[in-house]
């Protein structure tokens, strides 16, 4: 499940950033984006982009959610957030760079993932927080951002206990 939290941000990410649907002022996932990283970081490109898309996305997810006790795709509890760093380490990053070729190769890959919801803008809670790591939260959770980049909204699914 991991791995396609890892896949699920990347797309996010990669669609959220500036050269796309503009949410955050980023451009590491992108061609370029890459080539520059593998100059200062040349065994973790991937990694050190996403991680830069992460902590650009998590501030404006925080923004919009808060930083209670929640979680969303940008921020998970400081255990998964360890296990999902030493599982990207572990990633060939080829196989999910793949889906992020272009915006509308992205979309396609968001919408392969994606389970149908309601059309929604804003902060929207999904489930509890041990639901986000289920194939449905990530379903869920690609669906609400699929519905949010093709119809030019911006949306913040977010799971919380309370």
């Amino acid at each position: 499940m991991k791995q396609e939290l890892i896949r699920l941000r990347t797309l996010v990410g990669f669609l959220g950033e500036e050269d796309q649907f503009s949410w955050w002022d980023t451009s590491f996932l992108s061609e370029t984006g890459q080539r520059f990283l593998e100059r200062t970081f040349p065994r973790s490109a991937f990694a050190s982009g996403l991680h830069s898309v992460t902590v650009a996305a998590l501030q404006l997810h925080d923004a919009s959610v808060g930083k209670g006790d929640v979680a969303h795709l940008f921020r998970l509890a400081p255990t998964q957030e360890r296990e999902v760093s030493e599982l990207l380490r572990d990633t060939e990053p080829d196989q999910i760079l793949d889906g992020v070729q272009d915006s509308e190769t992205a979309l396609e890959s968001l919408n392969e993932m994606s389970r149908v919801v309601s059309s929604t803008a804003g902060a929207v809670r999904v489930g509890r927080r041990d639901d986000l790591l289920t194939s449905d939260g990530i379903g869920q959770v690609a669906g609400y951002y699929h519905e949010a980049f093709t119809s030019d909204q911006q949306v913040f699914p977010y799971f919380s206990d309370a």
